[in-house]
């Protein structure tokens, strides 16, 4: 599409977000399809389970976008939705060359880049591989917001805690507290979000939604998302 249409930066944008999106949930997709052939799960039922939860995901993911681009400003602080202005940038710079980037942006990619391959040489020496950081997990917390970091670091601190009182705990319940605790940070920001569009911002006025009934709640979150 680049070629097609040079200079187009939604066309490329949106052609970008297709290839990347479709590869992306076919690696998901197949090593569920590899999990589940480990435990011994039919393919035929799983792959009707992932057609379901394609629909249930379009039914969900269209109106919680809306919601969350009605409540907050995207790209804001509230929704810094980071990978879109990594994408935003790589848009940029195919329309506009390196001169779109800020200041020595293109020494820092230099410079980041030799790193990673420094860090990734370090990590294939087995003494030393479990002092030196992963190149991944820095990556990351320069892309997300400083507050991702901070939970995730106050989350490693929690764990060891609970590790050193518990260990059996620990591996037992392990994966199935740290999946509940980033399933329930989802649905509660749908909440906030809700209640952000509906100016709640005291107990008062959470008190006074829950007088007005479901119904009016609704209506009234359906007449912002029209």
């Amino acid at each position: 599409f680049g070629g097609i249409a040079p200079g187009d930066i939604s066309t490329n944008l949106m052609s970008a977000a297709i290839t990347s999106a479709g590869a992306s949930q076919a690696g998901d997709m197949m090593q569920d399809l590899k999990t589940g052939k480990l435990l011994g799960a039919a393919p035929r039922k799983q792959f009707i389970a992932q057609l379901c939860g394609i629909c249930i995901g379009i039914l969900a993911a269209v109106p919680v976008y809306f919601l969350f681009t009605k409540a907050y400003k995207l790209g804001g602080d509230e929704l810094p939705a980071p990978a879109a202005q990594a994408w935003k940038a790589m848009a940029e710079v195919l329309n506009e060359g390196f001169g779109a980037l800020p200041p020595h942006a293109v020494t820092a990619i230099i410079v980041a880049g030799i790193t990673g391959i420094i860090l990734a040489g370090l990590r294939q020496i087995s003494s030393i591989k479990p002092y030196v950081p992963s190149g991944l997990a820095m990556g990351i917390a320069f892309i997300v917001p400083a507050y991702y970091s901070l939970v995730m670091f106050y989350g490693l601190v929690v764990w060891l805690i609970w590790k050193a009182i518990a260990p059996k705990a620990v591996e037992k319940y392990n994966f199935a507290v740290a999946s509940g605790l980033i399933a329930g940070e989802g649905l509660m920001g749908i909440v906030n979000a809700s209640l952000t569009m509906l100016e709640v911002k005291t107990l008062a006025d959470l008190m006074l939604l829950i007088k007005t009934g479901p119904g009016q709640i609704i209506r009234y979150l359906w007449s912002f998302l029209q």
